[in-house]
C-alpha cells in the first residue's frame, strides 16, 4: 500500500484501501489544503503498515495496542507527530465503528479523547525584538 495523487486528492493505493479512502474523502469535506490531506494520508498509511506488521485487527484494537503503537514509533518521531497519528487513529476508528469510541465534550479541551499521549515539550516563543515591533 502507498499514497497516490488522484483527481479527488491524496488517497491510499493498493489492496485494502477502500475504507481508508472513504475516510479520507470524509475528512476532505472540511476543505483542507492538499498538503494537510497528504499528511493525513501518510499518517493513515503508517498506521495501516503498523497494523499489518503486528497483525492487529481494527475490530479488536484497544488501549494496549495504542500503547504498543507509541512504543514502536517513539524513537525518531516528534511527540506532536505521534499524538497527531493517535488522534487520527481514534477519528478513523470512530468513522469505522460509530458509537464504539465515544467523543466526550469534556475531553475535547485536552484534545486527547481518552487516548494515551506522548508528552510534548513546551514551546516558548521568543519575544519580539525592537526592530520587529517597529515594523
Amino acid at each position: 500500500m502507498n499514497i497516490v495523487w488522484t483527481p479527488q486528492g491524496w488517497r491510499l493505493g493498493g489492496e485494502g484501501g477502500s475504507e481508508a479512502n472513504r475516510f479520507l474523502e470524509f475528512i476532505d469535506l472540511r476543505g483542507l489544503a492538499p498538503s494537510s490531506m497528504k499528511t493525513y494520508a501518510m499518517d493513515l498509511l503508517v498506521i495501516w503498515r503498523w497494523m499489518a506488521a503486528t497483525q492487529t485487527h481494527w475490530d479488536t484494537l484497544g488501549h494496549a495496542d495504542w500503547c504498543d503503537f507509541i512504543r514502536d514509533h517513539r524513537d525518531g518521531q516528534c511527540p506532536c507527530t505521534l499524538n497527531r497519528r493517535l488522534r487520527l487513529l481514534h477519528r478513523y476508528l470512530r468513522f469505522l465503528y460509530p458509537g464504539r469510541f465515544p467523543y466526550h465534550a469534556r475531553q475535547r479541551r485536552t484534545r486527547t479523547w481518552g487516548l494515551p499521549t506522548v508528552r510534548e515539550p513546551s514551546r516558548i516563543k521568543p519575544p519580539l525584538t525592537v526592530r520587529q515591533i517597529e515594523r
